[in-house]
């Protein structure tokens, strides 16, 4: 392990993490959402992280359900084939990389929700 010295401080990083000047200059980064390059040095890139989660309401169990089957139930679906689904509806992440203006329309409309314009006609 090297010491990289940033700014004031000393901190410790393996050879492996540390890149060249020229390592550098071989990234590249590509909009996930047009496919446009991203050129740094022309304009901001912006990282996009979305998390999706089961949600469980507590207070909308029912105490008297039997909990237990459900878990029984959960975990057969695990040693089944499909463990890779399971762990994908249960929780999930992405990360992406947007160009300054798919981030602006993003930012606008994170759902992607089609607007619904209102058509007015004239009273002849």
């Amino acid at each position: 392990m090297n010491l990289l010295i940033a700014g004031n401080r000393h901190v410790a990083v393996p050879l492996t993490l540390r890149l060249s000047v020229k390592e550098v200059d071989m990234i590249h980064h590509t909009c996930d959402r047009c496919q446009k390059m991203i050129d740094n040095d022309v304009e901001m890139r912006y990282v996009v992280w979305i998390e999706v989660q089961a949600a469980v309401d507590p207070a909308a169990a029912d105490e008297d359900e039997d909990n237990l089957l459900d878990l029984e139930e959960i975990l057969e679906r695990l040693e089944s084939d499909d463990c890779e689904q399971v762990g994908q509806d249960i929780y999930r992440r992405q990360r992406f990389d947007l160009c300054a203006d798919c981030h602006r329309l993003y930012i606008q409309n994170p759902l992607g929700q089609e607007s619904k314009t209102l058509v007015q006609f004239s009273k002849n």
